[in-house]
């Protein structure tokens, strides 16, 4: 207030001389004078002070629930406690007895027997099946296994003879045995079934002539052998056999 009377007075100081000769005496002048410039003042202070901005109120969307109340829990009764029940035992069925095993009796019974039929018919356990029992006869026996052949030593043993013989049958050609001349010939033939030798040729000839004719001349000189094993289970062999000439 002190100040708005100060800012007064010195408006009234302010004030130009044509308003001076207007010194109105009445009371209701003298507030005039002094409410204006009041106002004035009162104008020019109200900004100074802050005002603060109001803010609009956020409003929420409320969701009204029906809250039911439940109804209390029912509370089952709790079972009574067990009582102690005696059980009885059943006794113990007796077992019963084993049948009685009666012997049976073969043969004819006593009464069968009389006098009456003036012939004499042993008694009692004559026999020793019941008459219902039928014997089968004893399967007849298995055939014996047939015994193992080795058909390849039997072959192998067939040829080692032959040209073993051969061997001791050969003639040393005396021209050849003269000259030294020695070396292997080997003969091929085919034995039939019979042991008759057959289609003779020189497969492998020596350097010399003379020992290769000799050579297969002592197989065609042999002309029969042997007939070939039954085991061997073949109609003719072709075997090649080697007849050696050597100078001793």
């Amino acid at each position: 207030m002190k100040k708005c009377r100060r800012i007064t007075g010195v408006l009234a100081q302010t004030l130009p001389e044509l308003y001076l000769p207007y010194r109105i005496e009445k009371k209701e002048t003298k507030i005039l004078w002094y409410g204006v410039p009041a106002f004035i003042c009162l104008i020019l202070i109200v900004p100074l002070f802050p005002f603060r901005e109001s803010t609009p109120f956020e409003t929420e969307d409320v969701a009204i629930v029906d809250v039911k109340e439940e109804p209390p829990p029912v509370q089952e009764p709790e079972p009574p406690p067990p009582q102690n029940v005696v059980t009885e035992k059943e006794p113990p069925q007796a077992e019963p007895p084993p049948p009685v095993q009666t012997e049976q009796q073969f043969g004819l019974p006593d009464e069968a027997t009389d006098d009456a039929g003036g012939m004499d018919v042993a008694t009692g356990n004559t026999l020793m099946v019941p008459a219902d029992t039928i014997v089968k006869p004893a399967p007849p026996p298995l055939p014996a296994a047939e015994p193992y052949v080795n058909v390849k030593a039997i072959r192998d043993a067939y040829i080692s003879e032959l040209a073993v013989l051969l061997q001791n049958r050969k003639k040393y050609p005396r021209m050849a045995r003269k000259l030294r001349q020695q070396g292997v010939v080997l003969v091929r033939f085919t034995i039939e079934i019979d042991g008759q030798i057959t289609n003779v040729s020189v497969t492998a000839a020596s350097p010399f002539e003379l020992l290769n004719d000799a050579a297969r001349q002592t197989v065609e000189q042999l002309s029969f052998y042997k007939p070939i094993p039954d085991a061997l289970q073949v109609p003719k062999l072709v075997i090649t056999v080697p007849v050696n000439y050597e100078v001793n």
